[in-house]
């Protein structure tokens, strides 16, 4: 486990807290409220931390290999118009791999930040190959069958679609995450990997030398890819019903309760004996 991990810093308007003693394995500082009730630890597809530090709900659906060892803040899934996060990559490191995931849907746009806008214009790529969510195992009458993993064998279809976003970052830089904008901003997490710059200047095998992001294509160029390439899908025809919207997303409820999933079109909480 490196010991130079990135360094964080946030402000959020006008609040400021006490900074939160450093954690032992993830040592950030920071001197924002929002980030005060956050933990770090490093992320492992077989035993996931919770998305967020203030909800009971888990990882699920997918989980692509190179989050394996990552740095994940798990932090209260809602935080203030305003609020500036930003992150710096150790000199030490060649790269920082810099995930964001965040549930989008189409009732989300007051409640998303603007993320999913403002890191595709600040050269985030976006793919849907990263984690949902899904409420915990009790709230769908589950016993975890694969010791809590994400991916778990006949799962809950209770399913809570995240869109992911990465962006490299030479080591030394600092990354700025765009200002969230929306009041409360809800459900979205962040990953930062060490990782090597996918860069026209690498050969095959230093491109390919480490599990990660960077692919090597027919024009023997090194290029970073989180998803598989997907055919566009076709515009929906006609009215489009607005459904299976996580817990609190519709009202802007923080602390809405598992059982206040709204429009619901495919899911039916069940009542676990």
């Amino acid at each position: 486990m490196p010991t130079d991990a990135p360094t964080i810093v946030a402000t959020e308007p006008p609040t400021v807290a006490t900074a939160p003693p450093t954690q032992p394995n993830c040592p950030f500082s920071n001197t924002s409220s929002f980030l005060g009730g956050c933990s770090c630890n490093e992320f492992s597809c077989d035993s996931p931390t919770s998305p967020w530090s203030s909800r009971d709900y888990r990882f699920c659906e997918k989980c692509p290999s190179y989050l394996n060892g990552a740095y994940h803040f798990s932090c209260p899934h809602c935080a203030s118009a305003g609020t500036e996060v930003s992150l710096t990559c150790p000199n030490s490191w060649e790269a920082c791999d810099v995930f964001v995931n965040v549930y989008s849907n189409c009732a989300t746009s007051d409640t998303d930040g603007g993320l999913p806008y403002n890191l595709q214009g600040d050269d985030w790529k976006a793919g849907g190959c990263g984690p949902s969510f899904c409420l915990s195992f009790n709230d769908t009458c589950q016993t975890p069958n694969n010791n809590g993993a994400v991916i778990q064998q006949q799962d809950t279809h209770i399913k809570f679609r995240m869109k992911l976003f990465h962006k490299q970052f030479a080591g030394g830089d600092e990354i700025i995450l765009p200002q969230l904008v929306s009041e409360p901003t809800m459900y979205f997490t962040t990953f930062v990997k060490e990782g090597r710059m996918c860069s026209g200047d690498k050969t095959e095998s230093e491109c390919l030398e480490q599990p990660g992001v960077c692919k090597w294509d027919s024009t023997n160029k090194c290029y970073p890819e989180i998803c598989p390439p997907q055919a566009p899908t076709p515009p929906a025809t006609g009215a489009q019903q607005c459904c299976d919207i996580a817990p609190g997303v519709e009202a802007g409820k923080c602390d809405a309760a598992a059982t206040a999933i709204t429009s619901v079109c495919r899911y039916n909480l069940p009542t676990c004996s």
